[in-house]
């Protein structure tokens, strides 16, 4: 920088050099000073009454999708941990067949035994195997 220039402000930063004290948050990556996006969503919200609010929260949540029980109940994701399960998989195995962890595993077969009403994973086999779930027809070893 030559002698007798100032630094350029960055600008996120921008705004009166000595507007004093100020009781906003400091800006977040590069946002400039003033209001923000959630200023101004806070603002609005602040002016609903509460059943307004209330309905609103209701509104974004719509109807579930799928029944909350039963076969019909799984995700796709879940009807292939079920599949996999099927064929004799271990968790390990499963999480690198789909691309997922071992603790993603177990949380998907949590819902499973939930949504089915099964204790563990013989009970699953057996009851995909009985409903007719198309498996792979590959041994666990490959």
């Amino acid at each position: 920088m030559r002698p007798g220039r100032r630094a350029r402000r960055p600008a996120c930063l921008a705004g009166p050099a000595s507007s004093g004290p100020t009781t906003a948050r400091p800006p977040i990556s590069g946002e400039p000073w003033g209001e923000t996006a959630f200023d101004r969503a806070a603002a609005e919200g602040a002016r609903l009454a509460l059943d307004q609010g209330v309905e609103y929260a209701r509104r974004a949540r719509g109807r579930r999708g799928r029944p909350a029980t039963g076969w019909s109940s799984l995700t796709p994701t879940e009807l292939e941990v079920v599949r996999l399960v099927a064929e004799g998989l271990t968790n390990p195995q499963i999480g690198a067949r789909l691309f997922m962890s071992r603790g993603t595993v177990k949380t998907h077969l949590s819902h499973i035994f939930t949504k089915l009403d099964t204790a563990n994973r013989t009970e699953l086999a057996a009851a995909a195997i009985g409903r007719g779930l198309p498996t792979g027809g590959r041994s666990p070893t490959g």
